[in-house]
């Protein structure tokens, strides 16, 4: 399985015509498979001025689905900014165990990049985690963690020496 040359060149050419009006127009889209494929796109192509964008409707989660999208991106452009929505997302949702949405994603999320830069920004979100797992039995976050590191493991083709990609056609030097 996986991409082969033929498909993997018609992925990168699609890629490169990815702009910012085609992110914007499918992260303002009411539909959860618009904004998840708007978040990936943003991820992908490296486009950080959608942090404020991402960020926000990670906060409002609007619709189900898209929230993991929306942290993974946020943890691809790992930006003060970015990582303040996260931490914003968690200090209400944690407190919220009626709300099941994106907590796990959001707290594997810190979680991962601390690991990347020894720092421990998880431990103030450790009491409202702990309560909130309480509340769902078999929610572990060490799952939680594993399944986002190999999110991020995915999206390692598109990076080259730890920048964002800027010519898709780089992708086809990973495959």
């Amino acid at each position: 399985m996986g991409l082969h040359q033929p498909q993997a060149s018609a992925c990168v050419a699609r890629l490169a015509q990815v702009d910012d009006a085609l992110i914007a127009r499918l992260l303002g889209q009411f539909d959860w498979r618009s904004r998840t494929t708007g978040a990936y796109l943003a991820a992908l192509t490296g486009q950080g001025t959608f942090t404020d964008q991402l960020g926000g409707l990670l906060l409002v989660s609007e619709v189900c689905y898209a929230g993991s999208a929306y942290c993974l991106a946020l943890a691809v452009f790992d930006t003060p900014a970015s990582r303040d929505y996260l931490h914003r997302y968690l200090e209400h949702y944690l407190r919220q165990p009626q709300l099941y949405f994106d907590q796990e994603q959001a707290m594997a999320v810190i979680a991962w990049l601390d690991g990347q830069h020894g720092r421990d920004e998880a431990a103030r979100h450790a009491p409202a985690w702990t309560g909130f797992a309480a509340s769902r039995p078999g929610l572990v976050l060490d799952d939680a963690l594993a399944a986002f590191a190999a999110s991020m493991d995915a999206c390692a083709p598109c990076k080259l020496s730890g920048r964002p990609l800027s010519n898709p056609q780089e992708i086809l030097v990973k495959f």
